[in-house]
């Protein structure tokens, strides 16, 4: 009981140690009522059935027992109401910070609004300096990227000084020659062509990849992931009718089992107060008589009954007879 006591009053003292969660604190006080209970049950000192059986030995445990079950009672309905679905704080996978504001938001249930706004606007931009860290990781294909696009262009600038050349030493001959040329210029075209084509996509490709890494794309990013923190919650509460029904039949369950409880202990109560009462005036209306002589007893007793007045003769007064008991009694004493 002193356990328990001072457990909630190290939560209610809000002591930043291990009982910061509400929800670490009712597991403790669970825990440590039922290895109470059972160490109360297993000790020959305690009668597990003293609530439901005869209570007469030993009415202080039953109200240890009372406050016991009780506290066990309470503290499992609460923990339960904790523990439903929908309950769970969001665990943001984010930087220190980002921990730290989520962690002062469960410690603290009786922040504003205000600071529940901030700490979620400050995850969101946690999270945006963490796409911020991606993008810059993703500019390595982006040098990739430029500097196959620089090889492209050498290979183009080397295929035209080819066809420069071949245009510019141009000679006299044969039909042969000729043909050769044409086919050379041919293949020079072909590749041009296709080195052409090969270089408008990696120029495609880096005109995407910087609009990706673009400041403005960032910015952009990093209010939509705001956005996106922001609207969470509500997206969070679609079950909450769901919850809310959860818990209340929870708590009604809960309630109508610790009133069972109780009328069953007090009933147990008043019926050993009864009994009590009953056994202490019975006692009181008890005669406690002296020790005396049996014989002189009988002789008093036949002297003032009327069963012994002899017929036909004089009757004597029976304060006589009893005078001379009573003086017979007190000479022989």
């Amino acid at each position: 009981m002193a356990i328990n006591i001072a457990a909630l009053a190290v939560y209610w003292s809000k002591i930043p140690i291990f009982f910061s969660n509400e929800r670490r604190l009712w597991t403790f006080l669970l825990i440590v009522l039922i290895i109470v209970l059972l160490l109360k049950l297993s000790s020959s000192r305690y009668d597990p059935l003293i609530l439901f059986g005869d209570a007469d030995r030993h009415p202080q445990r039953e109200w240890s027992y009372f406050f016991e079950i009780l506290l066990t009672a309470i503290s499992g309905i609460r923990l339960s109401y904790l523990c439903a679905p929908g309950r769970a704080a969001p665990d943001h996978a984010s930087p220190a910070s980002a921990t730290t504001n989520v962690m002062a938001l469960r410690a603290d249930p009786a922040l504003t609004f205000e600071t529940n706004f901030k700490g979620h606007c400050n995850a969101a931009f946690d999270r945006g300096a963490q796409a911020q860290v991606l993008v810059r990781e993703a500019q390595t294909p982006l040098d990739l990227a430029e500097a196959s696009a620089a090889k492209l262009s050498k290979k183009i600038e080397t295929a035209y000084s080819e066809m420069s050349e071949i245009f510019g030493t141009r000679k006299p001959g044969g039909a042969d020659a000729a043909e050769a040329r044409t086919v050379r210029l041919a293949s020079i075209d072909a590749r041009i062509s296709a080195l052409n084509t090969d270089h408008n996509a990696q120029q495609e490709l880096i005109k995407t990849m910087r609009g990706a890494t673009d400041v403005g794309s960032l910015k952009r990013a990093r209010s939509q992931l705001a956005e996106a923190r922001l609207k969470e919650p509500a997206i969070r509460t679609e079950g909450r009718e769901r919850n809310a029904l959860l818990a209340s039949g929870l708590m009604r369950f809960g309630i109508i089992f610790v009133l069972l409880f109780l009328a069953t202990a007090l009933l147990n109560l008043y019926r050993y107060a009864l009994r009590l009462s009953a056994f202490y005036r019975s006692r009181a209306c008890t005669l406690v008589l002296a020790d005396g002589d049996l014989n002189q007893l009988k002789r008093a007793t036949a002297a003032l009954a009327p069963d012994n007045v002899p017929l036909g003769k004089e009757v004597k007064a029976p304060i006589d007879e009893a005078t001379k008991i009573i003086s017979s009694m007190k000479s022989a004493g």
